[in-house]
């Protein structure tokens, strides 16, 4: 059948892909993911020289999930959050970091994701602003659900390629 040592292995790598994938798999519960489009910046000042970015950016609210608003929204917003959609800091730069972010925001519609509750998506809405935010193929969750699942499925491969439950008749003489 499979060893131990096949197994144990098989094991750690589903308790490595579990951890990938988790708080994605969790945020995906509590919060629909959408790629939206940055369409502006805005720079406000602080109190301690620096500026609070509020970034403006286009979504789409999709269908049922709120009764008022379905299609195209436009929200600003100070709410960023990280690739699993958690609430991260406001954005503070400097002057010079804030007028090249801006600069780099108007010269292009940069794509990044948006994430909001289905029941209340104007209240809940978070932008992921970051460079490589809109590429939706093979992220850190993609990546630990490969991992949960290849070990079964190499496993069960094994099994049915060695079919212990087929003996010929040849091992039965021996």
């Amino acid at each position: 059948m499979i060893g131990r040592t096949n197994f144990l292995v098989g094991l750690m790598i589903m308790v490595v892909g579990l951890s990938l994938a988790g708080p994605s798999l969790i945020t995906s519960v509590r919060f629909r993911p959408v790629v939206g489009t940055i369409v502006d910046a805005f720079a406000e000042a602080t109190d301690d020289g620096q500026v609070r970015l509020a970034v403006v950016y286009e979504f789409d609210i999709l269908p049922g999930d709120h009764p008022a608003h379905a299609g195209p929204v436009v929200g600003l917003g100070y709410a960023r959050c990280d690739r699993f959609g958690q609430l991260l800091p406001d954005l503070v730069l400097s002057d010079a970091e804030a007028e090249r972010f801006i600069n780099q925001v108007r010269a292009g519609r940069a794509q990044s994701r948006v994430y909001y509750q289905p029941g209340d998506p104007m209240h809940t809405v978070r932008a992921e602003i970051r460079p490589g935010a809109d590429k939706l193929f093979l992220s850190m969750p993609h990546l630990g659900l490969l991992m949960v699942l290849s070990p079964p499925l190499t496993w069960m491969a094994l099994l049915i390629l060695r079919r212990p439950w087929k003996r010929t008749t040849s091992d039965e003489e021996r």
